[in-house]
């Protein structure tokens, strides 16, 4: 203002004006600027005051004249006078006065009035809404200087509130309903806070509850989709066939059902004693007639595992044997190196009779069934052996003839050769009863159900 032109200077009553509005607490001011905001300055509160009061009586007097102006029907309303805001400050520094005599004198009762758990039985709450009763009460008080605050307090409160130690008890009496008032509500509140926590406990258990069931629905309906694409190709991929009770040798060719294709039949003999005598009389009748045959024999080999030693090592080869370049015949005995199975991983074959018990997990795989699985990856191996640098060209397709699946490790071997071989696969086992068969894919349909889920077993065309 000093640094304004002297025609631009604000002066007298202006400066005084501005002077104090700056020093004015900011929730007065505030007050100031919202009533003025809301009704307009020409019908507002607008007058000049000086600052006499503290801060809390010039924030209460300005919260006062707003709700009595606001109070008032607006064709009644009129511009505050600056007598008028003089008087109704003097009202409000009396009020602030006698609170801070009151807690002064009286013990616990400081906390209650700035909660004002007593809304509008305490006169400051009831100054605060444009009382206009206890403003004249309040006024009447200011015209008697000669009454001391204790005096005033004693006429403007129910219970008269007495100096120096004459009613000690009645102090303390007030004191402790004051306590009994403030422990009533906290008890109120914490009963409100235990429903609240109840309610709050209910929903959380029955949104627990929801995302449980949504979690087992989706388990589900991911289980029915993994089972339906593996039943599906295993449909599509394998064509199963079990030995009849009573068969001749000459039977054995009518389990053949695509003979264009190329033949590779696997015959997993590391344990003799487990194939039935008929059986291996008829698997070798049918795998000497088709390798022997001129028909088929160029598109027909024969894989065995024995621990038998044979003296015939040579073998009558056409020219255009398909599987002449196999890597398999061209190394003989020599493979890739294979991962020896250990026995924690070996299968056991359960009875699938409704009648049967259960298996025991006691004793582990011993004879016979130990050394007849081979495992998975000498299986893949040998598979992969067997077809590398085959050419079937574009007419064939490979048929895999499993003579004795037994836990399946030749299986396990064509699920790997599939997806790597880019040429139509198709797996055909050959059981030796229809127990056996009925294991096989009780198995391998959870098996393969397992690692779908996992990611671990792809099938083409399906997410």
């Amino acid at each position: 203002n000093e640094e304004a032109p002297r025609h631009d200077r604000i002066v007298g009553f202006k400066q005084t004006a501005v002077k104090v509005l700056l020093e004015l607490p900011d929730t007065a001011r505030n007050c100031i600027l919202q009533t003025v905001s809301f009704y307009g300055w020409e019908s507002s509160l607008g007058a000049k005051w000086g600052l006499k009061n503290t801060k809390e009586s010039v924030t209460l007097l300005f919260e006062m004249v707003h709700s009595q102006f606001s109070n008032t029907p607006a064709t009644y309303r009129k511009r505050v006078t600056k007598l008028e805001l003089e008087g109704k400050a003097e009202v409000t520094a009396l009020a602030c006065a006698l609170v801070e005599e009151l807690t002064g004198q009286v013990p616990n009762v400081q906390e209650p009035l700035e909660k004002k758990l007593l809304g509008f039985l305490l006169f400051l709450g009831r100054l605060r809404s444009g009382d206009l009763t206890l403003q004249m009460e309040l006024s009447s008080a200011c015209a008697a200087r000669d009454e001391s605050i204790l005096e005033i307090l004693n006429e403007l409160t129910p219970g008269k509130v007495v100096a120096d130690g004459k009613a000690e008890a009645a102090l303390h009496k007030s004191a402790a309903e004051l306590d009994s008032a403030g422990y009533q509500l906290l008890m109120e509140e914490i009963a409100y806070d235990e429903r609240c926590l109840e309610v709050f406990r209910g929903k959380m258990s029955n949104f627990e509850i929801r995302v449980t069931q949504l979690k087992d629905s989706w388990r589900q309906k991911l289980f029915e989709h993994a089972m339906g694409a593996t039943h599906k190709w295993l449909d599509s991929n394998v064509e199963s066939f079990a030995w009849p009770s009573k068969f001749d040798s000459g039977s054995a060719l009518t389990m053949m059902k695509r003979l264009e294709d190329a033949l590779l039949f696997i015959c997993n003999y590391a344990a003799p004693s487990l194939i039935k005598s008929d059986v291996t009389a008829g698997t070798f009748s049918m795998i000497g007639h088709m390798l022997g045959s001129q028909t088929f024999d160029a598109n027909s080999c024969g894989l065995m595992l024995c621990p038998v030693f044979s003296y015939q090592k040579h073998k009558l080869f056409v020219e255009d044997w398909l599987w002449r370049d196999s890597s398999l015949r061209k190394l003989r005995r020599n493979v890739a190196e294979a991962k020896q199975l250990a026995g924690k991983h070996m299968i056991q074959v359960e009875d699938m009779s409704p009648t049967a018990l259960p298996a025991t997990t006691d004793n582990p795989i011993q004879g016979a069934h130990k050394y007849a699985q081979v495992g998975p990856d000498a299986a893949r191996k040998l598979l992969q052996s067997a077809v590398e640098g085959v050419a079937f060209g574009n007419q064939l397709a490979l048929m895999l003839v499993d003579c004795t699946p037994l836990v399946g490790n030749f299986f396990e071997g064509f699920i790997d050769l599939a997806n790597d071989l880019n040429v139509p696969l198709k797996y055909a086992p050959i059981f030796a009863d229809d127990s056996a068969e009925e294991w096989f894919f009780s198995y391998f349909q959870q098996e393969l159900v397992r690692r779908f889920q996992l990611n671990d077993f792809k099938i083409r065309n399906v997410d």
